[in-house]
């Protein structure tokens, strides 16, 4: 019968977490995998789009509750889960909405922020930035700004209906890191018509 010794070096002791700590980070898939060029599209027909994403990255779509009652949310992309940064597409139903419209749903989320940085004693959050550019044809708002060392870029698409907004957040460490994706992703997006 095979026997564990239990006594190990401590060279056999590295090797043994070592191994153990790259089988837990394969079973959940913590390493980024993929091709780096390589795009999966994901399409949520309930909400009327869709877009193209790393496919070494994570997506899951929420519906009618969002992620974790957050309502707005209809899509997530993640990374690896060794950086922090995500993706998230939110949806808000709205007649005729204008491009204020889009701006006020938008300070609202910066204020909830403010909200939180006030009760934690943190620093607010400072918007850098907010202009309106042309993108496929269509008007759209894009806007960054940062909150408690978290850094945000929304792309806000008002159509006929509704508001969608596409949001890059990230830690400071790593937000240029993936802003081509980010870009690339928002450069996909396709309203369901």
């Amino acid at each position: 019968m095979f026997r564990i010794p239990l006594k190990l070096s401590r060279r056999q002791q590295f090797i043994f977490v070592l191994v153990w700590l790259l089988a837990a980070l394969s079973v959940l898939n913590l390493w980024p995998s993929g091709d780096q060029n390589e795009f999966k599209t994901i399409t949520h027909e309930r909400y009327g789009f869709s877009l193209q994403y790393p496919a070494r990255w994570r997506a899951a779509l929420y519906g009618e509750n969002g992620l974790r009652g957050n309502r707005e949310t209809k899509l997530r992309i993640t990374g690896s889960g060794l950086e922090a940064f995500s993706v998230n597409v939110y949806y808000q139903q709205l007649e005729h909405p204008t491009m204020e419209d889009a701006i006020k749903l938008t300070d609202a989320y910066i204020k909830r922020g403010d909200f939180y940085a006030s009760s934690e004693n943190l620093p607010l959050c400072t918007l850098s930035e907010r202009y309106e550019e042309l993108l496929k044809n269509k008007i759209v708002i894009k806007q960054k700004y940062n909150c408690h060392d978290s850094y945000y870029y929304q792309v806000l698409f008002p159509r006929q209906n509704d508001i969608i907004i596409i949001e890059y957040e990230a830690s400071s460490d790593v937000y240029e890191k993936y802003l081509p994706e980010f870009e690339a992703i928002v450069n996909s997006f396709t309203p369901l018509d």
